[in-house]
């Protein structure tokens, strides 16, 4: 019982130290599920929705029921004509009507029957669901946006420590066989202090990209909506995605209706068309039905539920509503919708040109990034063979340890230039992608 326990301790140990790394897909996900303000946004749709049900229901049916109790405490008097009860002609006789105690029960019932506005606001609803589908949409997007990049960003800071921290090591080598030589009185003590000077340098630099790793990894933790306690393991290639990056650029279609800005601007385009056709239809006329039962009981005490009569009473009928002269109010209203309406039309045309400069744009600068990452790319190379070569030139003492501290220092500075020109592949990758709508 003991082994088995011992065991199970084990294989818990073993499966909390191997932690499950994450891709970036499965990061997208997760934060479709729990990135605060997209969360926010699916239900800023779904109240949308409720409210375009809610216009849908003003045609519908209204039944309203009322109880209602009036104590006559003093009942109002009336004149009557004297001569109704035998008296002088002229002469007038005080008289009261009902009883203390009024009671009433009604159900009434109203109906539109035809509203112009009501017509053009059930048209509308369709435009405003769309309307609301693509501010999730873009919601989609900008959380793609988002997570693309700090992805990107933890992967190169992640790259850039384990870089540095192997580029340490080789380092702190060269600097402990350095010392050994000077104790052995076969170089100067300026040689040790160069490379101490390239370890300090490089130690320093290693620990504020770990602290920018920390920064980077919670800025990404937060906008998953994950965890901030937990860790949380990443798994990518840049370079992959690099070749993907290139063949999109080279070969790439464009369609503006793909694109969630102009899905908006489009459905706002005809939300405005239709807030001046109902503006325009408050000239016509609105007619109503209406229908009313109840019964009524008056008494001299409240004895309502004890017995007595109830009166029953009932009406129907239909009121027409015809606008005839509101102070020129509604034509002032149906010039300013009419004017929004030519300014959404033209915030459409304007946003279709941008678009095709914003592709250009993006194109080029993708491009530009491409070039330069390969420059770097190359540059590392040759910088490589030159701290190489520096190695072992100074192991052979031929070479100086200025030499070689100069070359190693080169070497790391590109490393870093290399990672941070291929993150920026990445992210003008993801703002071409964003471009043409294909994010």
């Amino acid at each position: 019982m003991q082994l088995f326990s011992v065991l199970i301790a084990i294989i818990g140990t073993l499966s909390l130290s191997a932690q499950k790394k994450w891709s970036l897909n499965e990061v997208v996900d997760y934060a479709f599920k729990h990135n605060y303000n997209h969360q926010k946004q699916i239900l800023n749709k779904a109240i949308t929705y409720e409210k375009t049900n809610e216009v849908l229901t003003m045609g519908f049916p209204k039944i309203n029921g009322s109880v209602g109790y009036q104590n006559n405490f003093q009942i109002p008097t009336t004149l009557l004509p004297a001569e109704i009860a035998g008296g002088p002609a002229g002469a007038f006789v005080p008289v009261q009507f009902g009883l203390p105690n009024n009671a009433n029960v009604s159900l009434n019932l109203q109906q539109l029957i035809f509203d112009g506005r009501y017509l053009v606001g059930v048209q509308a609803r369709s435009a405003i669901k769309s309307l609301a589908n693509a501010q999730l949409e873009m919601s989609t997007q900008s959380v793609k946006e988002l997570i693309y990049k700090l992805f990107y960003q933890s992967l190169v800071a992640e790259q850039s420590v384990i870089a540095l921290e192997e580029n340490e090591k080789i380092i702190k080598q060269l600097y402990d066989e350095t010392q050994k030589t000077y104790k052995a009185g076969l170089v100067e003590e300026l040689d040790v202090e160069r490379m101490q000077y390239n370890l300090l340098n490089i130690q320093n630099i290693l620990a504020n990209t770990k602290n920018q790793y920390e920064v980077v990894k919670y800025a990404l933790k937060f906008n998953m909506g994950y965890p901030m306690d937990s860790v949380l393991e990443i798994d990518g290639s840049l370079t992959n995605d690099l070749e993907i990056v290139k063949n999109e650029v080279a070969n790439f279609d464009f369609d503006i209706n793909k694109k969630p800005e102009f899905k908006m601007i489009e459905q706002n385009e005809k939300i405005k068309k239709y807030d001046l056709r109902q503006t325009e239809a408050g000239y016509l006329p609105s007619l109503y039905g209406f229908a009313g039962y109840g019964w009524q009981a008056f008494r001299r005490s409240f004895n309502f539920l004890g017995g007595g009569d109830w009166f029953s009473y009932g009406n129907f009928g239909v009121q027409l509503q015809v606008p005839i002269f509101d102070g020129l109010t509604r034509k002032y209203q149906v010039s300013q919708a009419k004017l929004e309406w030519k300014k959404a039309i033209i915030s459409k045309e304007e946003y279709m040109n941008a678009s095709r400069i914003e592709v250009i744009q993006s194109q080029l600068n993708l491009k530009n990034a491409i070039n330069e990452y390969e420059n770097n790319n190359n540059i590392l190379n040759l910088s490589s063979k030159i701290q190489n070569k520096s190695r072992i030139k100074y192991k052979e003492g031929v070479g100086s340890s200025f030499e070689l501290a100069q070359a190693q220092n080169e070497r790391v500075q590109q490393q870093l230039r290399t990672l941070q020109s291929i993150l920026n592949v990445a992210v003008k990758g993801i703002e071409f992608r964003k471009s043409i709508g294909k994010l």
